[in-house]
């Protein structure tokens, strides 16, 4: 899908479809610059409904708990889309993101899948950094971040056989 760089409007939201290895999907019937257009205009849940009839396969919504995607959850719950809702569990959230994503389950009765990293991996990274060892270099924060995010992330679609996900803004 042609990635544009204007800001979306306040109430307008970027869709972007990516495939496992991030690149845009092949849209059997129209190319990205067409849905593109196909979308501009409607309000966020037309947005959302047009969106998954035209990508195919299965399709994720990733989300930290933050406005921007209780935002996107909502118009996916409230038009009942089948969308598969998912969010990186670190083991470093607040107790904050724990209670919102409880509440958030509640509201719209519906279970967020939760990926975690590989726990082998995380120890290793821990002894040899020590607990707050990201803080110490870019490369320290890398390696974090490689264990703790890319990869379960990866991991998970993986797993699930994902062919698309939903993201706010190019990855």
């Amino acid at each position: 899908m042609k990635q544009t760089h204007r800001k979306p409007a306040s109430e307008e939201i970027l869709l972007l479809a990516v495939d496992p290895q991030g690149r845009p999907p092949a849209l059997p019937t129209r190319n990205g610059e067409d849905l593109d257009r196909a979308l501009t205009g409607l309000d966020v849940t037309q947005r959302l409904i047009r969106f998954r009839q035209e990508i195919a396969g299965r399709i994720a919504f990733t989300t930290s708990f933050g406005l921007e995607g209780q935002v996107i959850l909502h118009h996916i719950c409230k038009a009942g889309l089948d969308i598969d809702i998912v969010t990186l569990d670190t083991g470093r959230l607040f107790p904050e993101t724990y209670a919102t994503w409880e509440e958030t389950e509640a509201l719209y009765g519906r279970r967020i899948q939760a990926i975690y990293p590989q726990q082998d991996a995380l120890e290793t990274l821990v002894t040899a950094q020590g607990i707050n060892g990201f803080y110490t270099s870019s490369d320290a924060r890398r390696a974090c971040c490689g264990i703790s995010k890319v990869e379960p992330l990866a991991r998970a679609r993986r797993r699930a056989g994902l062919d698309h996900r939903v993201a706010r803004r190019p990855i």
